[in-house]
């Protein structure tokens, strides 16, 4: 027996000096963590309802995460985690992504984490624990109007703490069938996120173009922050998003510094 002993006590000294180096060299903090998209029950879950990671999984990022995760949960019909973004996870992170897998095989339910980034794949090979985990290489997939790729469309969150901002960039050609769907998303990520946020940015970067249905959806939720404690701006319009706000007498809902 006592070849067996010095092997697990050499195999678990090895395994703590490398858990200790990657410890140590994750060992910075970050303010700004990305936060999920979060959607009603509706036949579109499957496609836009996707949950990024933050960039850290440790103690004090879960302890935030938890409950949004939790909430995640309960929304999607078929939860996907995107963990390209995550940096740095212990034993902390972890435990909540062991978490999360036992409270949906408990319930019978399918998930998948997806683009697992190297610092998870790294910890899950290290504790032996990869093979636990439903894990696809790619990106988990927006939703795909008419079936052709280029009309893909969703909504992904963040949150900047230093700022106290709350960011959710939309993504895609936005038009008549999806323009409610993603005000649908946008409005009930507002009602589900801390309301230490008060200041909420949308982000046009990604839009490749809008049309009339999606300038109502802007008034709308324009409408609803005026009415609110809520600072609202739409940010990173491209030349033909302007053009259909333009047309539509709508620039005011850019942010003023946009259009100087």
């Amino acid at each position: 027996m006592w070849r067996r002993y010095v092997k697990d006590i050499f195999v678990f000294l090895i395994s703590m000096i490398r858990y200790r180096k990657y410890i140590k060299w994750g060992d910075q903090r970050t303010e700004t963590a990305e936060v999920p998209e979060t959607t009603q029950r509706s036949k579109v879950d499957d496609h836009v309802a996707v949950l990024e990671m933050p960039e850290r999984l440790d103690a004090v990022g879960v302890s935030v995460w938890s409950p949004i995760i939790t909430d995640y949960l309960g929304q999607s019909e078929y939860p996907r985690f995107d963990l390209s973004g995550v940096r740095f996870i212990d034993s902390t992170g972890l435990g909540e992504l062991i978490r999360i897998r036992k409270t949906l095989k408990d319930a019978d339910r399918k998930y998948c984490f997806h683009q697992c980034s190297d610092a998870v794949l790294k910890l899950l090979k290290l504790t032996k624990l990869v093979d636990q985990f439903e894990i696809s290489p790619d990106a988990a997939p927006l939703h795909h109007g008419g079936g052709v790729a280029q009309d893909s469309w969703g909504t992904r969150y963040s949150y900047d703490q230093e700022d106290q901002c709350k960011r959710i960039k939309w993504i895609g050609h936005l038009d008549d069938e999806n323009a409610a769907p993603i005000k649908q998303a946008t409005e009930q990520f507002i009602l589900t996120s801390p309301r230490v946020f008060q200041r909420l940015e949308i982000d046009l970067t990604r839009v490749t173009q809008i049309t009339s249905a999606t300038v109502v959806a802007m008034k709308h939720l324009k409408s609803q922050s005026d009415d609110s404690a809520w600072e609202l701006h739409f940010v990173g319009a491209n030349d033909k998003v302007e053009n259909v706000l333009d047309h539509a007498k709508s620039l005011h809902l850019l942010k003023k510094d946009e259009l100087t």
